[in-house]
């Protein structure tokens, strides 16, 4: 038999158990995004394409690690199952040594390895930005939507907002409630005549900024302490809970 073909034998025993110990790896470690990409379709009106640009953008950081784990289980499986059907015995026989056999596996490597790099440097980077960027589209829109006059609306961390009307137009709420259980020991309970939901395009970021109102908390030390903080303009950072 030329060397060739023993080379893609070799090459076709391993990228067999490599590329379905691939897609079982990956799968497993997208299991535990399913359940909360899945809530953001069904609970929160999230469409499904975007969906499936999060989990596109997720893709190279779990490629990162999945593929080296694969090359390695399919060099243990292919060479595994080869010794014990005397396989390796029979080419050794006709004058294949064990370096020979190893050409194709390092050629294997160096592919898997430059692969590996090229996740790692560029990837799953640009992956991860993809991901952030796509998480600020659906909090932005969903923020912009989502908030309904009369309804306590809990998407963001930390808050519950309630407005007793809000301008579908310009997004402007009146008469605001809002309950911020952010800090640990010290909820908070804000009332505002208006606020508006701002975003940052730039920094990726949520605000809600709130106009002539006052923030009520009770103390952390001694038992029965009230505070009041009145003020014109107060910023709260928005985020938003559907991040998986």
């Amino acid at each position: 038999m030329p060397p060739f073909q023993i080379y893609r034998y070799i090459l076709q025993e391993i990228t067999a158990p490599a590329g379905l110990a691939l897609f079982v790896f990956t799968f497993i470690l997208l299991m535990g995004r399913i359940l909360k990409l899945v809530e953001m379709v069904i609970n929160k009106g999230v469409p499904l394409a975007n969906i499936v640009t999060l989990f596109t953008s997720l893709l190279p950081a779990f490629l990162v690690i999945t593929l080296p784990l694969s090359f390695l289980l399919g060099v243990l499986l292919g060479f595994g199952r080869m010794s014990a059907d005397s396989e390796i015995t029979a080419l050794k026989s006709s004058g294949i040594s064990l370096y020979k056999m190893l050409i194709p596996v390092l050629a294997l490597a160096l592919v898997t390895s430059m692969a590996t790099a090229a996740l790692t440097l560029a990837a799953e980077p640009a992956g991860n930005a993809a991901f952030r960027r796509e998480i600020f589209k659906i909090a932005s829109s969903h923020a912009f939507v989502g908030l309904q006059a009369q309804t306590f609306n809990d998407d963001f961390a930390g808050l519950t907002i309630y407005a007793n009307q809000v301008d579908e137009r310009t997004g402007v709420m009146e008469g605001v409630f809002i309950s911020d259980e952010r800090a640990d020991g010290i909820p908070s309970t804000i009332l505002a005549r208006k606020g508006r939901i701002l975003s940052n395009q730039e920094k990726l970021t949520l605000s809600l900024r709130l106009e002539n109102g006052s923030i009520h908390r009770t103390g952390k030390v001694q038992a029965g302490e009230y505070q009041t903080v009145n003020f014109t303009t107060y910023d709260i950072n928005l985020t938003w809970d559907a991040r998986p």
